[in-house]
């Protein structure tokens, strides 16, 4: 065991000088080694802890034997051997099983030096020391390279010691400690390569124990108690990460040539190309393509293309700012604005909306929102037709009048006309909340001369 021990140890120093030497080239990188993600971790672990005893065992058989043990001691503790099993979750809480033992295998022989023919007493001394709990750990990121962490563990400690004595054999004896523990951990990995981290750091716990003693070959004799241990130390272990790679930090954007005095000769940043742009004009209620005439004006109010897109690519055009307009029969369009930044490709939507157009005009008693008998029949065709019609969305109703009486007073009489189409419709059962009223006043005359004309309703479909 013990050569065990030195060859670890040297291992560990090997170790650790090789750890130095790749963290001074890590230590430079800008790219982060940390694991960012949730990774699946296995830590082998070498520690060497100081153990102490703390309160009062009180053994005793129940008869007349009787053992005290008090006070506070400590002494060097053996080299333990584990493994840290766990799951590191986005990149900081860490959480699994720690798994820790020894086992010290130590024999005396003594003769005395007066007389060299007496027989030799030889003793046995093994202690076998274990500890298993489950931890949880917080990962900090202190740089691209170094994580410290800290957190506690809870479990449970057993410790066998046997006892074996040749010239005595009525003084063998096997004793147990066996206990809940508690503890806090504490440490740094240092990452020389992305996957891998080399572990150092300490812990300390504490067990409240129960203490069994038993004498082979004395059946009389046995002795129980309670107290606590303690132990705290120091640890170091490689750790192998198992995982997906970390999304790795964007890049901070280059600064433009005249701002970049360290580099004067930096290449200057190619000019945005041009954008095959494609215009889709979809019927909002079939959502079919339609084929209407397209206009598109640039930022300074220029026409530039004037053409139908029938969904195919339309036109390649200069990064810029342009407004799309697009005319139809029977159809209503409201203007899309785009701005192409150099992309080689980009697709724009304008929705259609149907404009709904009624045989005979709606007409309403003169200077009032009151409809005409006459005009029920134009009404009720608008009511059949958006019972047949496929599902739309809204129905935009919108008042106008002529150019009688100052601006407010138009306005409010287009709107009042507007909600008496939209009470008619709901009274034939044309459900409100699908119908939005607009009152336009004199805004869009059709005719400068037939004011008749002008007094009108006019429906949208959205």
């Amino acid at each position: 065991m013990r050569r065990l021990s030195v060859i670890m140890g040297l291992m560990l120093a090997a170790s650790l000088l090789f750890a130095g030497a790749a963290l001074a080239q890590s230590s430079s990188t800008e790219e982060s080694l940390l694991p960012q993600e949730t990774v699946f971790h296995l830590d082998a672990k070498w520690a060497t802890l100081i153990d102490g005893q703390y309160g009062t065992f009180d053994l005793k058989d129940g008869t007349k034997y009787r053992v005290k043990e008090s006070g506070t001691r400590a002494a060097l503790g053996s080299n333990f051997y584990g493994t840290k099993i766990g799951w590191l979750i986005s990149g900081h809480h860490d959480v699994g099983v720690y798994l820790l033992a020894s086992y010290d295998d130590n024999r005396q022989v003594l003769r005395p030096r007066d007389d060299p023919s007496a027989d030799e007493s030889n003793t046995r001394f093994s202690v076998f020391d274990y500890r298993a709990a489950l931890y949880y750990n917080y990962d900090f990121h202190a740089n691209n390279w170094v994580m410290p962490y800290l957190g506690p563990l809870v479990g449970a400690r057993g410790r066998v010691t046997h006892l074996q004595n040749t010239e005595n054999e009525e003084a063998d004896n096997t004793v147990s400690d066996n206990g809940p523990m508690v503890g806090l951990e504490v440490g740094v990995k240092l990452f020389p390569y992305r996957h891998v981290a080399f572990d150092l750091g300490g812990i300390a716990t504490y067990t409240s124990v129960t203490r069994d003693v038993e004498y082979e070959n004395n059946d009389d004799f046995s002795l129980s108690g309670a107290g606590g241990l303690w132990n705290f130390g120091a640890f170091a272990g490689l750790d192998v990460f198992f995982g997906s790679e970390p999304k790795p930090k964007p890049c901070p954007p280059a600064p433009p040539c005249p701002d970049c005095p360290k580099c004067p000769d930096c290449p200057k940043p190619p000019p945005p190309g041009p954008t095959n742009l494609k215009i889709d004009v979809i019927d909002e209620c079939t959502g079919k393509l339609l084929d209407p005439m397209v206009s598109v004006t640039d930022s300074q109010g220029q026409i530039v293309i004037t053409k139908s897109p029938s969904g195919e690519n339309f036109e390649t055009l200069p990064p810029g700012t342009y407004t799309i307009t697009a005319t139809r029969k029977g159809y209503y369009f409201e203007p899309v604005t785009v701005t192409l930044t150099g992309k080689p490709d980009e697709t724009v939507q304008i929705p259609a909306y149907k404009h709904l157009e009624l045989k005979e005009k709606i007409q309403f008693e003169s200077n009032t929102d009151k409809i005409k008998p006459v005009s029920q029949g134009a009404l009720n065709q608008m009511v059949a037709y958006l019972k047949k019609v496929c599902a739309w969305n809204k129905i935009v109703i919108m008042g106008y009048t002529d150019s009688k009486g100052t601006a407010d007073e138009k306005m409010d009489l287009s709107k009042k006309r507007a909600e008496a189409v939209k009470a008619y419709l709901v009274s034939k059962g044309i459900p409100a909340d699908k119908l939005e009223t607009q009152g336009l006043g004199d805004t869009m005359p059709l005719s400068s001369k037939d004011a008749a004309m002008n007094n009108r309703v006019e429906f949208k479909a959205e």
